[in-house]
């Protein structure tokens, strides 16, 4: 149960963290629009 809720959580910020990058990149979009991942 303790090992889900972390799993769980590490998801999460692995979530959010895709998203703080994928905004930062559209942010530079107008700048550099080729984007490789």
């Amino acid at each position: 149960m303790i090992c889900e809720s972390a799993r769980e959580v590490s998801l999460q910020r692995k979530y959010q963290n895709q998203k703080l990058r994928y905004s930062a990149q559209k942010k530079d979009q107008s700048v550099d629009v080729d984007f490789t991942d």
